[in-house]
């Protein structure tokens, strides 16, 4: 329960957040909020029967990404959302979730100690298909969430280390390979992050951009900010994406650096109180079962995504395009999110 509670905590700070920038975002964002919550309650109502049925869910999942490829609408050169009147649904944000449950239900299997390999191959493919299926969208940075969930579910698995170690070695060979298949835009971020720092022409171009405004919407903000609804850089519309990128770095120059710190300090809780309710029960077998794996699997995903976009408003990432979970406007991320918490089943 505290879990639930933590993430509502960030959600209505995030929706005040938006109401400072745009009402109608806040406005959209608490109706997505209410719609979350009764699918949270769904979620947790039927947990058991939705686990049993995770594997045709995932299919689902997949083969609607899939569908999105030939006849989805492309909107500013991708193919991500399914367009539904009220708001665009965004598919992989639910392929992700479905699958880091799924995931964890395969590697917690009976039988995973006597066939490894077999386990290993069929998780190994389904994040390679997940991650291929989102990756062609394109939407790159969504994709890599997978692999982090994918390394920290495996290593607290009980499949032999020995087949780990394998894995990262064949995963250095193919870096090339994945580098050479990034499209030139994706390249030029990571490119941009590591010369930000150097005092040349290019970082003053067109790339930096959102990187500078975000810095100036954070400065501005001092230790208390401007005010809700006052914000400068954000309302005069200086700060790209200010309701969802760079939902962070407004929120700090209308709350100042208190508001941004009690954001962080929510999701630390949040993440800590995660994998700490599995090592209160003193039970550390739980790591290895499908209870365990999704608890840990979701503070993996978390972590993932807050430290992405909160160092990419601090320029210490490149510009990744990455939503901060329950705080950036956006139904789909929301509502999957809000999801996977009434899926959890250790009782808290």
């Amino acid at each position: 329960m505290t879990s639930i509670i933590l993430a509502l905590f960030i959600s209505i700070l995030g929706i005040i957040n938006l109401l400072g920038i745009q009402p109608y975002y806040g406005y959209r964002q608490a109706f997505f909020l209410l719609l979350g919550i009764i699918v949270y309650f769904t979620a947790k109502r039927f947990n058991l029967l939705i686990r049993q049925l995770l594997p045709v869910l995932f299919w689902l999942a997949f083969f609607l990404n899939m569908f999105l490829l030939f006849f989805g609408e492309e909107i500013k050169g991708a193919k991500r959302w399914i367009t539904l009147g009220f708001f665009n649904l965004q598919p992989s944000e639910f392929l992700i979730i479905i699958y880091m449950f799924y995931l964890s239900l395969l590697f917690s299997k009976e039988d995973l100690e006597l066939k490894p390999i077999v386990y290993f191959i069929k998780g190994l493919g389904l994040t390679v298909i997940s991650f291929v299926v989102i990756f062609l969208q394109p939407d790159f940075t969504t994709a890599t969430n997978l692999i982090p969930i994918f390394i920290a579910v495996l290593f607290f698995s009980n499949i032999p280390k020995k087949i780990i170690a394998g894995m990262f070695i064949l995963a250095a060979i193919a870096l090339p390979v994945l580098w050479s298949s990034l499209k030139d835009y994706q390249k030029n971020r990571v490119l941009h992050f590591i010369t930000s720092f150097t005092e040349t022409e290019e970082n003053n171009s067109a790339t930096s951009y959102n990187s500078t405004q975000a810095e100036i919407a954070l400065g501005s903000g001092r230790f208390l900010g401007k005010g809700i609804g006052r914000s400068t850089q954000s309302k005069l519309f200086f700060l790209p994406e200010a309701h969802t990128d760079f939902a962070f770095a407004s929120f700090v120059e209308q709350t100042g650096l208190a508001g941004g710190l009690l954001v962080i300090i929510l999701y630390l809780l949040l993440i800590f109180n995660l994998i700490y309710s599995i090592f209160k029960t003193r039970n550390l077998r739980l790591l290895s079962e499908y209870i365990g794996l999704t608890h840990l699997s979701l503070a993996i995903y978390l972590s993932y995504r807050v430290v992405i976009n909160i160092a990419m408003n601090l320029n210490l990432f490149p510009i990744a395009g990455i939503p901060l979970p329950l705080f950036s406007y956006g139904g789909s991320a929301f509502i999957a999110l809000l999801l996977s918490f009434g899926l959890l089943e250790l009782k808290e």
